[in-house]
């Protein structure tokens, strides 16, 4: 929640108004909050990022291979059992590769979200990156939240039960 929910509204809370929002005619009392072109964005990118997290959550341990060249374990994976003879035994040393992908890409597809929902009107791509250089606090949000990312996978695995991944 802290990444989607205070960083998103801390960056999109201090984006400048646009005067061109007077261009436009006023809404209805009764006019729904949520417009057509609003509705279909949200319908189209969640149905596009639940797609794409159930490939990686059912398919991911056939998509990415290690560094050495094998493919990650599906799942949680027990590196180290504590009697290595008897597989049951207590697991001391457990790789999460796979949910550590898929909790990357939730998070980088929430990165993405924000930068979208900078433009609400219309269907020009342009206009979610107009101005951008004039606000400060939006890139510095996306900046500081992609760092908080990486610094949790990859130096606080072991609170997070992630595993850090190479470059």
């Amino acid at each position: 929640n802290l990444i989607m929910d205070t960083f998103g509204a801390i960056a999109l809370g201090t984006e400048a108004p646009s005067l061109t929002v007077f261009d436009n005619p006023p809404f209805l009392q009764k006019a729904s909050l949520v417009g057509k072109m609003v509705q279909k964005n949200i319908l189209v990118q969640s149905g596009y990022q639940l797609f794409v997290l159930c490939l990686i959550l059912f398919n991911g341990a056939t998509m990415f291979q290690k560094e050495d060249g094998s493919f990650i374990e599906q799942g949680n994976a027990c590196l180290k059992f504590q009697d290595e003879a008897d597989k049951t035994s207590v697991c001391e040393q457990w790789d999460y590769t796979h949910y550590t992908i898929l909790f990357n890409v939730f998070v980088f597809f929430q990165i993405f979200n924000e930068v979208n929902a900078r433009s609400v009107h219309g269907n020009d791509w342009k206009a979610t990156l107009k101005g951008f250089q004039k606000n400060f606090y939006f890139p510095a949000v996306l900046t500081v939240t992609v760092g908080i990312q990486f610094a949790l996978v990859q130096f606080f695995g072991g609170l997070l039960k992630v595993t850090p991944l190479s470059m």
